[in-house]
């Protein structure tokens, strides 16, 4: 994992891609010292997407086998305000 500042990362936007895609590093974003955000492979975020889904399932399976679920919550609904969308 490489850690750049925006400002880095910005002036050299295509070689930093270039890493991201070619070396297949994954890149951390930094703003006055802190991480604000992050460049991944599209391989790491659909990795990314189906490992949250996997999540998603597992707690709507769990909260339907609660004793005292009223009523079934659609995973499509959760997967929804999971992405806050």
């Amino acid at each position: 994992m490489i850690t750049l500042t925006t400002e880095e990362a910005g002036k050299a936007f295509a070689k930093t891609i270039d890493r991201v895609v070619v070396d297949h590093d994954r890149v951390v974003l930094e703003d006055e010292g802190k991480p604000v955000a992050a460049i991944i492979s599209i391989e790491d975020l659909q990795l990314l997407e189906r490992l949250e889904d996997r999540v998603l399932v597992e707690m709507v399976r769990e909260r339907d086998a609660e004793p005292d679920a009223k009523e079934r919550i659609k995973f499509e609904d959760i997967l929804r305000e999971s992405r806050g969308k």
